[in-house]
Order: structure tokens, then C-alpha cells, then sequence
């Protein structure tokens, strides 16, 4: 938080500040740590704590939420490397584009401007053909307020947010991302603008993400944690 305080929030006009903590990775004392965080730097954010752990109902809920233009999407387990200014991140918002993702490690960026992925086309169970699609996922980005809604419209909260969006799980929310374009915002000083530093805190707990049919399970040395 205090990474993006000093390079990000600070360059830009912050009308809402809406967080989602799950009851996952910590007890009541992490739960009150969490909350007296962004109590620190936002004291007027609304917070919710729901009582189960769902990555796609957190989402859900939050999108569907957003009334600005604009949003930042952001999670507890990433920090930024550089200042990030909205003349940064607008120049990249063109006629089309719904979504900014900062660039980091875990997205391989290939150097395009646009993010996309390859899907393959299926008929009768057979591959007939691949197509290039527009790759959003729900890392860090900037994203209008508009797609946001649209989005959080068609999320099922039992599946993971990210990978539901391929056409074999969530058609409908495959369809409605196919209509937007979404660009990366890379680093000045090096490819990446932020950094993901939740993996080494997962490893050190030997925790695993297994995804199934779009459900994300976390596997650890104890009892399987469905996290959908």
C-alpha cells in the first residue's frame, strides 16, 4: 500500500476507495491489521468482510460497485517500481481500449501494446481453427468504469474471475470482453511497472493454485481451500 501511496494515488484525484478482505492467509489479528492499513491512508473507505473467502463474488462485488469513469483495480500483494501519472496511463486509453494492465513478471509481456491471447475454436469437440482475443485478467490495471460494470455483470462468483473468461466457461462474459481492447503500461527504468511479491509469501506456505472447469482450488500441505 505505502508503494502505491507514494507513486500512485498521490498523482491522481481519488473520489472512492472500496476494498474486499477475505478471510484468507490470517486470523482476527491479520484481519485487524488489513483494516487498520487502509484505515491509515483512506479513512473514509468502505470495507467489506464477508465471511467465506470467494475470489469471483469479491470481484463481482466490487466492479458492480464502481460509479467513476475510471478505476483502479488493485491486490493487497503487489508494489509499485515507479511513478504511474494519469497522462501515463490516459494516453493509452484509445477509442476501443477499456483496460490498462501495468505490466509485470507473471504477464510475459511480448512488448505489444495490446494484450491479447490465442483461443482455440472448437466443433464437435475438435480444434477447428485458433483465433487471437483480447486478454484482460484481474491483475492491477486501470480500467473504465463502463467495462467494469458490463463485467461484473456476467461474473459467476463460484468461478475464478480470470480464467472464466474463455468461451468455454463463460461464454457470455467471453463475448462481452471480445468487444474492447486492452493495452499494457510498461516501466520506464524496466519492462515491469510493479511487482507481484505475494508468490514468495505463497511458496513460503507451500500454497498451490490448482484451477479446474474454472474453479480455483488452493492446495497446501493441510486439507484443500476451494478459493473460487
Amino acid at each position: 500500500m505505502q508503494s502505491f501511496q507514494e507513486r500512485v494515488f498521490r498523482n491522481f484525484r481519488i473520489n472512492n476507495f472500496r476494498v474486499n478482505i477475505d478471510p484468507f492467509g490470517g486470523q482476527e489479528p491479520e484481519l485487524v491489521e488489513c483494516r487498520s492499513i487502509v484505515r491509515d491512508h483512506f479513512p473514509q473507505a468502505i470495507i467489506s468482510e464477508p465471511s467465506q473467502p470467494s475470489y469471483g463474488q469479491a470481484v463481482k462485488s466490487l466492479w458492480s460497485s464502481v460509479t467513476s469513469d475510471f478505476v483502479l483495480h488493485l491486490e493487497d500483494d503487489w508494489i509499485a517500481l515507479e511513478p504511474i501519472t494519469p497522462e501515463r496511463v490516459g494516453g493509452l486509453f484509445h477509442a476501443g481500449t477499456a483496460c490498462v494492465k501495468l505490466n509485470n513478471a507473471e504477464l510475459r509481456w511480448d512488448g505489444r501494446e495490446l494484450r491479447t491471447r490465442i483461443e482455440k475454436v472448437k466443433f464437435a469437440g475438435i480444434t477447428v481453427y485458433y483465433r487471437r482475443v483480447p486478454s484482460f485478467g484481474v491483475s492491477p490495471a486501470f480500467l473504465t468504469g463502463e467495462f467494469v460494470r458490463g463485467y461484473s455483470s456476467l461474473i459467476d462468483p463460484n468461478l475464478d474471475p480470470e480464467k472464466q473468461q474463455r468461451i468455454h466457461i463463460n461464454p457470455s462474459l467471453a463475448k462481452y470482453t471480445s468487444n474492447f481492447d486492452c493495452r499494457v503500461l510498461a516501466g520506464l527504468g524496466q519492462p515491469e511497472i510493479i511487482k507481484d511479491i505475494g508468490r514468495e509469501w505463497r511458496e513460503a506456505r507451500g500454497l498451490e493454485k490448482v484451477v479446474s472447469r474454472g474453479k480455483s482450488t488452493w492446495i497446501s500441505s493441510g486439507s484443500p481451500s476451494s478459493i473460487p
